[in-house]
């Protein structure tokens, strides 16, 4: 049976076409919808693996500057998404909004991975318009806008913890924890 899998985000629900991320994940959930064949939505939140980001700083210091320090989210590991597979009957027309088993701060995400690392690592928030800065000097400008909208306006709180992914799969998700456990040697 032929069937589309798209992994979209929270923010598709949005469908605020003001916000070129939002846009374009209602998009392509329109364009999945009006395809003519069954689909399934997958929404994760932020991802576990997003943390690959500080692999910069954590070469050359113990201090991960961060922005959008004071946002938690109930980031997901991308493994338990993959565990989905979805390979069963009865997903056609769902929507699983997905995130992992807890909300989390960059700073107790950088503490968990600190532990995990035997380092002794610290965090520093970016005050905005410096995030804006960095931001900008590798993405389009629209794109900072977005997320600029979700984190410091508050338009998207990707901070609620959902129980989807052991719906699905009947496993729990895995914690930042067992993730940066799991990846530690990319850390090193």
């Amino acid at each position: 049976m032929q069937r589309v899998v798209l992994l979209t985000s929270g923010s598709a629900a949005q469908a605020d076409m003001n916000n070129v991320i939002s846009r374009y994940m209602a998009l392509s959930e329109r364009a999945a919808r009006e395809a003519g064949v069954p689909w399934t939505f997958l929404r994760p939140r932020a991802f576990m693996s997003n943390a690959l980001r500080w692999l910069p700083q954590l070469r050359i210091g113990d201090l991960v500057r961060v922005p959008f320090a004071g946002v938690a989210a109930a980031a997901i590991d991308p493994a338990d998404i993959a565990a989905l597979a979805l390979t069963g009957d009865g997903h056609e027309g769902r929507i699983y909004e997905l995130t992992g088993p807890d909300s989390l701060l960059p700073a107790e995400q950088i503490a968990m991975l600190a532990k995990v690392l035997g380092r002794d690592l610290r965090c520093e928030g970016l005050p905005d318009e410096e995030a804006r800065v960095q931001m900008e000097a590798s993405m389009p400008v629209e794109y900072v806008d977005a997320f600029f909208s979700f984190y410091v306006d508050g338009t998207l709180d990707e901070s609620q913890v959902l129980p989807t992914v052991r719906e699905v799969t009947g496993h729990p998700p895995r914690t930042f924890e067992q993730w940066a456990d799991a990846h530690a040697e990319a850390f090193r």
